[in-house]
């Protein structure tokens, strides 16, 4: 009547073992004998989180759910949406940790997206190159056994006919999945496609048995398509609330689970953990009047002034002859909204191309550019490639501000005004100039933000970079920026390259300050996952405390680690406490469901109103600055205020968006380093 569980190191029993035991096994014709001996006990209260959730995935599994990852899902309760050839999986994330009140089980509802197109389906009539781009890295779903597998590529030499040794005999794939799956293959000339396992035992796949799974960028920017998806995705709270108290039912009503259960003295409580949050206040937001906007609860605004306006001495503005009546609405707009923002914009030198095509605009940069040219202002009748080449001329060979527009903005009267507003204020900040502020009573510090992208121009087997993206503050009001790139290796620890950005940022920050370093230095590090913080304070936090030592003994360092895609979900039950719904913005949490051994606290900055809120959680790994945690926390949502991209709070800090920002548009645009002039831009 023992249960065990193995969490891939430890094996455990509910039970004690009464003596060593010797178990023989077979595994690929290989036979083996395997020691089991007994070391210790442990108390039941004792157990690392890692063997809980051992045990709860044993539980899911009861369930019948198939495991993706650290989510499970339920193939019985699909989805189609068919006009789209997609099914929708309900299913569940779960994940057992240590927080203040002890072992805490956090829960939610997830949903996979499976394409009802087979892979042989996808790559039927692409070349080669083609095939591989489309399907290289992509996660695929083979329904015959309902698993998932990363592909690593295509080999186009091999076939269902092709053979490989089993059992000492010679099968060809065909066979095998006849023989196994009772599946026949339809098309013997189809390729296989390859996929790398975890332990470097190479599988292949046939693609007729294959679908795909997750959304094409073409899916992602059709609006029918979200639309459908958000039906049954966009959950809200009370409904969210709803369903995990069903499923944590299910597991208490499930006999065979409460058996296993109450053999490691475990149970699950089906009412959600009840914690005080508190609200931050609104923020007062300075736009260049006397009188502040007032964010409010919803931590929104409409600025109709800027708090600096940049000064424009020459511009230049290119369009396709084919949009030049969007071309005209454009340029009157520029007129209109510069006035309104007191903005100084010469009147821009207009080039008409023959069409949008990246060499025409490449020849109309170089052959109209100057020394004295400071913006750069395209107009577009497509979206990608003439956008790539534009970004790679202007920011890294030429060094100056570019802003593209799509003519199709131009094209809806009811929304041109807030469209046009928008733009001429993102002129604005690549110009130089301030949109507005808020009060940050925290005197000669430094706030950093980074953020790590993919770099898809080395989409090799599994990508062979990723940008960093670093940015760095250069004044009392937190509205300018210093900002840099590197590159590093898949793999490859970043130490070296943020040791190098913190250099140049400490030294810009001289030039910038009275030949003055800041006294503090506050960092804002996104892009981390959860296994990597120990290697953050080990190997990272050193580096970057001997290059700030290096310059001043004085300089204090606090690191914060931000991580926006969790799980953890807060309502609010205030008014009901039978109807859940969204925190407000600035709402705060640093108990209950925080970490039992460091200085961690979650933060819902923005106002919600599709979906349920999702926190952001602010894990503080370092702190010489020592502020108190409410001043701490404060100042984070402060820094949610100063996105000059919306009028209105986001989900981090603005450092760490500006980082991702920029490592954003070097990754998937640029893919070279950033000319020197637009470090401080």
């Amino acid at each position: 009547g023992s249960q065990y569980i193995f969490d891939g190191g430890n094996l455990f029993y509910s039970t004690q073992a009464s003596s060593d035991a010797v178990v023989e096994a077979r595994f690929k014709e290989i036979d083996y004998s395997v020691k089991i001996q007994r070391v210790g006990t442990y108390d039941i209260n004792e157990l690392s989180p890692q063997v809980y959730n051992v045990l709860c995935k044993k539980i899911l599994q009861n369930l019948g759910l198939v495991a993706s990852g650290r989510q499970y899902f339920d193939p019985r309760q699909a989805v189609k949406i068919e006009q789209h050839k997609i099914e929708l999986w309900p299913g569940f994330f779960t994940s057992i940790g240590s927080t203040m009140r002890g072992a805490t089980l956090c829960a939610d509802i997830a949903h996979k997206i499976i394409r009802t197109d087979s892979v042989l389906q996808v790559i039927s009539g692409l070349n080669h190159h083609a095939a591989d781009n489309a399907l290289n890295n992509q996660i695929v779903l083979t329904r015959y056994n309902n698993k998932t597998y990363r592909v690593d590529g295509i080999e186009w030499e091999m076939s269902p006919l092709s053979s490989f040794t089993r059992s000492g005999k010679k099968c060809t794939y065909h066979q095998y999945y006849q023989s196994v799956y009772n599946l026949t293959v339809t098309k013997a000339d189809q390729p296989l496609l390859r996929v790398i396992q975890r332990k470097k035992d190479v599988i292949y796949l046939i693609p007729e048995f294959c679908f795909m799974t997750g959304l094409t960028d073409q899916m992602k920017n059709d609006f029918k398509v979200m639309q459908s998806l958000d039906t049954y995705t966009k959950v809200n709270p009370a409904q969210r609330s709803s369903r995990l108290k069903e499923f944590a039912e299910t597991i208490k009503s499930n006999k065979e689970i409460e058996s296993k259960m109450s053999e490691w003295q475990v149970s699950i409580d089906d009412s959600a953990m009840k914690i005080l949050g508190s609200t931050l206040p609104p923020e007062n937001i300075f736009c260049g009047q006397p009188k502040p906007y007032y964010a409010g609860d919803k931590a929104l605004w409409n600025n109709r002034t800027v708090l600096t306006p940049a000064n424009i001495s020459k511009c230049l503005f290119i369009h396709p002859k084919n949009i030049g009546k969007e071309a005209n609405t454009m340029l009157s707009e520029l007129k209109k909204f510069s006035q309104q923002f007191r903005m100084n914009i010469s009147n821009p030198k207009v080039i008409s191309i023959d069409r949008d095509d990246p060499k025409n605009y490449e020849s109309a940069i170089k052959d109209n550019i100057s020394e004295s040219t400071d913006m750069v202002v395209c107009m577009l009748d497509k979206a990608k490639n003439s956008y790539d080449r534009i970004k790679v001329i202007c920011c890294n060979q030429l060094g100056i501000p570019s802003q593209c527009v799509l003519a199709k903005s131009m094209r809806n009267p009811k929304r041109l005004n807030s469209i046009a507003s928008k733009i001429v204020q993102q002129i604005n900040c690549k110009a130089g100039g301030e949109l507005w502020k808020v009060p940050i009573p925290l005197e000669n510090t430094m706030i950093v933000g980074i953020d790590v992208c993919h770099d898809t121009y080395s989409d090799k087997g599994r990508g062979k970079r990723s940008v960093v993206g670093f940015c760095a503050s250069t004044n009392s009001t937190y509205t300018q920026y210093f900002s840099t790139v590197k590159f590093q290796s898949v793999g490859q620890e970043i130490v070296d390259e943020l040791a190098e950005c913190f250099e140049e940022a400490l030294d810009n920050w001289k030039t910038i300050n009275n030949n003055n370093y800041p006294q503090n230095v506050i960092v804002y590090r996104d892009g981390v996952g959860e296994g990597q913080f120990l290697s953050v304070l080990e190997y990272e936090v050193p580096q970057i405390q001997r290059v700030i030592k290096s310059k001043n003994q004085n300089i204090k360092l606090t690191e914060v680690i931000v991580q926006k895609r969790i799980h953890t979900r807060l309502f609010d039950h205030s008014e009901d406490i039978n109807n859940p719904r969204n925190v407000p913005a600035g709402t705060v949490v640093d108990n209950g469901c925080v970490s039992k051994d460091s200085y961690d606290f979650y933060m819902v900055s923005q106002n919600v109103t599709q979906g349920t809120a999702t926190p952001s959680h602010y894990r503080v790994i370092l702190d010489e600055i020592k502020l108190p945690s409410n001043t701490m926390q404060y100042l984070t949502f402060k820094l949610c205020h100063l996105y000059f991209n919306w009028a209105g709070t986001i989900r981090v800090p603005a450092p760490c968006q500006y980082a991702h920002k920029i490592a954003f548009l070097i990754g998937k645009s640029v893919h070279q380093f950033p000319h020197e002039n637009l470090k401080n831009k």
